[in-house]
């Protein structure tokens, strides 16, 4: 019995010490590294307007994406096991790169914009 709560608190605590892990590092960097790829597909797939995004398809590509995760994190594991990184959350754990736009492709928002965007859609009024 001993045994067997020694392996369970071991699964919770891996558990909880994965979620905090993936909780905790950058989902937005520009190099797509780490945990990025796995959220941008995520988000890709809940936001695609031919999929009826239900409860189960939901919880199924969610799902999905933390098996990714955890091929991330194994992944670096397996590069700090190598000595290729020094810390085994160097993988994880950043200063994300985050792609700004320069100030001369930037479009300035206004009221006059927002009319000028009205009348080019034939009637169309888009409501957000």
């Amino acid at each position: 019995m001993k045994y067997f709560t020694g392996l369970l608190s071991f699964i919770f605590l891996l558990v909880v010490g994965s979620i905090t892990l993936i909780s905790i590092a950058p989902h937005n960097d520009a190099k797509m590294r780490g945990f990025t790829p796995c959220t941008y597909e995520m988000g890709v797939k809940l936001s695609d307007p031919r999929m009826n995004v239900g409860l189960m398809y939901a919880f199924r590509v969610v799902m999905q994406s933390y098996v990714c995760y955890g091929k991330v994190i194994k992944d670096g594991v397996q590069l700090w096991l190598n000595g290729e990184i020094e810390k085994p959350w160097d993988n994880y754990l950043f200063e994300p790169e985050i792609w700004e736009v320069p100030s001369e492709l930037e479009e300035p928002f206004s009221d006059d914009l927002l009319r000028a965007n009205k009348l080019d859609s034939d009637g169309e009024v888009f409501q957000f």
